[in-house]
């Protein structure tokens, strides 16, 4: 019995001291990455030595989950994406989008802002936000949008569709003269 006792007591130790040794592993790569963020200033994908492979893995299945109507999955992935990099514009539009589609129209709104400061060039952000505002029956907001993704369509043909739709929304509710009904943003949390 006494030597079942000290074997036990044994391997209860050497659990201890592997665990110990484990913990030390992870604070100290904690530790680095943490380092090459906030000093270096890396992205926590380069910190973490996430390959772009991996991130647009995830992105596939971000878009596809979104594609199949899975948007509060979809959400969960697009959320990882833009932690691990906060620079990409689709991450945060993927985000943007579900939100829009679940009609979390502020939360689409406030995301749709984010991309649009990421990638200030873009009209896409734009339009869809005046969709939103629409929803809510901001129409004042929806047409300050759609002009916004007028003037930020320039003339650059990749957005060409997208200028003449804004295009028709707009003066579809100039026409229109409908009441507006300002939103405040403060209501809701992402």
């Amino acid at each position: 019995m006494k030597g079942s006792r000290g074997t036990k007591g044994q391997m209860k130790k050497e659990a201890l001291d592997s665990s110990f040794q484990e913990d030390e592993k992870f604070q100290k790569a904690y530790s680095d990455i943490m380092n090459r963020m906030f000093k270096d200033g890396m992205t926590p994908k380069d910190a973490m030595g996430v390959n772009s492979n991996v991130l647009e893995s995830i992105y596939a299945q971000a878009y596809r989950l979104y594609n199949t109507g899975k948007y509060i999955e979809a959400t969960h992935l697009f959320r990882i994406l833009i932690m691990m990099n906060v620079t990409e514009p689709k991450y945060t539009l993927g985000l943007a989008a579900c939100f829009h589609m679940l009609k979390e129209y502020k939360n689409a709104i406030q995301t749709y802002t984010m991309c649009s400061t990421i990638d200030p060039n873009t009209p896409i952000p734009y339009y869809h936000s005046s969709d939103c505002f629409i929803q809510m029956k901001d129409y004042l907001s929806a047409m300050l949008c759609l002009q916004l993704a007028i003037d930020k369509s320039e003339n650059r043909p990749e957005f060409a569709k997208i200028k003449e739709r804004a295009t028709m929304s707009l003066e579809s509710l100039k026409q229109q003269n409908l009441p507006s009904t300002p939103v405040t943003m403060e209501e809701e949390e992402i």
